[in-house]
């Protein structure tokens, strides 16, 4: 303050230049031999929260969607099919294009977490991010490859999550029912929300959204004492801690213990499925499997990185498969190859290798 550095420093956090980072060696990323590439990465500048890896638009290569925090949201579209040899020129910024580069009504929010997966049953993954106080979660659903339409109030999503600053985002059949509902994780950032007479609060419950035929319905305060708890929640995950086919939720809360929520009384079947890639790529990171039920319904999941917010929920794929009692299983393999096992019975830990150590 007096002109000594060594007293007092100053930063101030703004948006800079992105990087990816990228191997030789195979897709997606290995865990070695790093080099940095992305035309549109690094010239685009944004407040980045967080980022979600995928194969947003099931063309065999890893996109990108990125939540930025008072700017426009990026999606990097990946261009491997149709570009030259050269990586750098594949992943273009398409955000505006696309349709997820604001709210429906043209706005900048401010993004946090974020989800992907097929919430209307319509074979297209939809996005969904949370958002500062006052705005809502932000669900994007996918028309076409790569063609967005924002309908959070459509969906009866956008009013229930006006007054609430959203965090963790979770897509996941909690109630078997085959089709994807909603956990958000709530908490204010300033503790002074309290006393400003606004609709809102810095401790917070958390929210659950059942899907209804594509309609996000709050059933938050008909889902149990886990979903009462009041805290400053941020980073949520989801996995079967208890191994009997219903999803549980770990929320990491501030200045306060971690807070865990049983999934308990669901009699729904299930089946999950957990895939070994190559050595590449082990976790098999843009697989897709698709499970099909003997009237013709057919449900998918993909394995993402960068879900939720600063966590990642277990690798394992869940299905819900209702009164079903077999069905048939397909799994799309990162870089094309697709893989049919036939059917199966349900209520299961299913664990498929790729077969090829590549």
């Amino acid at each position: 303050m007096a002109g000594d550095p060594r007293i007092l420093r100053t930063c101030r956090f703004a948006g800079g230049a992105r990087q990816a980072l990228r191997t030789d060696l195979g897709w997606p990323l290995d865990h070695s031999e790093y080099h940095r590439g992305g035309r549109d990465l690094r010239t685009d500048s944004g407040l980045w929260v967080g980022a979600v890896a995928g194969d947003l638009d099931a063309d065999g290569d890893p996109d990108r969607h990125v939540a930025n925090g008072a700017t426009p949201n990026f999606l990097y579209e990946n261009r491997r099919h149709t570009a030259d040899a050269r990586w750098k020129d594949r992943l273009h910024e398409v955000g505006r294009v696309v349709g997820v580069a604001v709210s429906g009504d043209g706005r900048r929010q401010a993004g946090m977490g974020m989800s992907v997966g097929d919430v209307d049953s319509d074979s297209h993954v939809d996005l969904l991010v949370s958002n500062f106080s006052h705005d809502h979660v932000s669900h994007y659903r996918q028309l076409d490859p790569l063609r967005f339409s924002e309908t959070a109030f459509a969906s009866d999503l956008g009013r229930w999550t006006l007054p609430t600053l959203g965090w963790g985002t979770g897509l996941a059949d909690f109630d078997h029912d085959m089709d994807l509902d909603l956990f958000v994780s709530n908490g204010h950032v300033y503790p002074q929300v309290d006393e400003a007479g606004i609709v809102t609060a810095y401790r917070r419950d958390n929210q659950l959204f059942r899907n209804d035929h594509g309609f996000l319905r709050d059933v938050t305060v008909l889902s149990g004492s886990g979903l009462r708890v009041i805290a400053v929640s941020r980073g949520s995950a989801l996995g079967d801690l208890g191994e009997d086919g219903d999803l549980d939720v770990v929320i990491v809360n501030r200045d306060s213990i971690p807070s865990l929520m049983r999934n308990e009384g669901v009699s729904a079947g299930w089946l999950s499925v957990e895939l070994e890639g190559t050595r590449r790529n082990r976790m098999a990171i843009g697989a897709r499997v698709v499970v099909r039920s003997q009237d013709g319904h057919s449900q998918f999941r993909e394995i993402h990185v960068g879900t939720g917010y600063l966590s990642q929920d277990v690798h394992r794929l869940q299905f819900g498969t209702g009164t079903i009692d077999s069905v048939e299983i397909e799994v799309h393999w990162p870089g094309g190859r697709v893989e049919s096992l036939g059917r199966m019975g349900v209520r299961q830990h299913v664990r498929i290798n790729s077969g090829n150590d590549g």
